[in-house]
């Protein structure tokens, strides 16, 4: 039997709506792109919700919109775990601002605020990264970005409509970044969305060349990163379904644990990714793959060890973690006999 990594399936809602689209000629602006950014703010509760290409985009428009919001300032730090897609780093570093890594928590995959920074220069930014689709605990960041004066941004590329006490990440702080990746839960094959939580015309001019009003007259200088009205539509019919299949997600987990760990998944988290701890990955991965199991590795090497952004810092969990983590293939379409499989391939 084979088990595929992840399989994004588009049914016949998505279709429709694509094919709607094509029909007319409004497929690379259009009405379904504002239903789409409106439907997706009201969804998540933040302010502003702007579509575009991908989410390393989302994170790009974030860090340029805060900086010319003076927000925050060119050689400020922020904040931001080293076990997650380099694509972090790359934003803030071509932003202009600087990234200062942090371990993941013992036992877990989500990044710890450090009690004690000593820095050459100014804190500026958390950027909280929701790792495989399980909220960070906001409460405890949320608290030391007041106490420190802190711009908050989510990184919420991998949890899609995950809570935290009842509220969907994305609000949680001033600006949140979305991907639809096709290994994501909402997918468009690829696009993103930039989501503020206090009313700015700057990214809204920067994703469309600088010009705000649409009258061809650019007020600032800005970029081409508009989402295309077919990805939209493609967007819009997705999110309609998006908590009935992130359901489906946590129901899959929870049988999966039930034959490892014998404990409840954990409340609000979406489970864009199925990771498991093993001692020795490599060689269980090969045989995994052997057995038509698609399982890969997630994120090693971590960031502070590549090349681009190499440090000496020492991070001990997430150089444990990066050694030992597995994520197994997993998508709401997963099967009872592929599950099963799964299990029996494993034990």
């Amino acid at each position: 039997m084979n088990v595929s990594f992840t399989r994004p399936r588009f049914g016949t809602k998505e279709r429709a709506a694509a094919y709607e689209v094509m029909l007319g000629s409004n497929i690379s602006t259009g009405p379904e792109r504002e239903e789409f950014e409106f439907a997706f703010a009201k969804y998540i509760d933040c302010d502003q919700s702007l579509a575009v290409c991908n989410g390393t985009i989302a994170l790009d428009l974030i860090w340029e919109t805060l900086i010319r919001d003076k927000k925050l300032h060119l050689g400020d730090y922020v904040i931001c775990p080293s076990f997650t897609f380099v694509a972090v780093a790359n934003s803030i570093v071509n932003a202009g601002l600087k990234p200062f890594y942090v371990d993941v928590k013992n036992g877990g995959y989500n990044m710890e605020i450090p009690t004690n920074i000593t820095l050459k220069g100014k804190l500026g930014a958390v950027c909280a990264v929701h790792t495989y689709g399980k909220p960070c605990d906001m409460g405890e960041i949320k608290e030391y970005c007041e106490d420190h004066e802190l711009v908050l941004v989510e990184d919420c590329a991998e949890a899609c409509g995950a809570t935290y006490k009842g509220h969907k990440v994305g609000c949680l702080g001033d600006a949140s970044a979305f991907s639809f990746n096709a290994t994501k839960n909402l997918t468009t094959g690829e696009g993103g969305m930039a989501c503020f939580n206090y009313e700015t015309g700057t990214a809204r001019a920067l994703r469309e060349h600088g010009d705000l009003y649409k009258n061809r007259n650019a007020l600032i200088t800005g970029y081409n990163y508009r989402l295309s009205n077919i990805l939209c539509a493609i967007g819009l019919a997705q999110l309609k379904t998006l908590d009935a299949r992130n359901e489906i997600r946590r129901q899959n987990a929870q049988k999966l644990m039930n034959n490892f760990y014998n404990k409840k998944i954990a409340p609000g988290h979406v489970y864009q990714l199925f990771p498991i701890m093993v001692d020795d990955r490599d060689r269980l991965l090969y045989q995994l793959i052997q057995n038509g199991i698609e399982a890969k590795k997630y994120f090693d090497p971590p960031i502070h060890h590549q090349t681009a952004h190499r440090t000496e810092k020492y991070l001990p969990n997430t150089s444990y973690v990066c050694q030992h983590v597995i994520c197994l293939p997993f998508d709401e379409h997963l099967s009872d006999e592929e599950i099963e499989w799964m299990v029996e391939c494993l034990k």
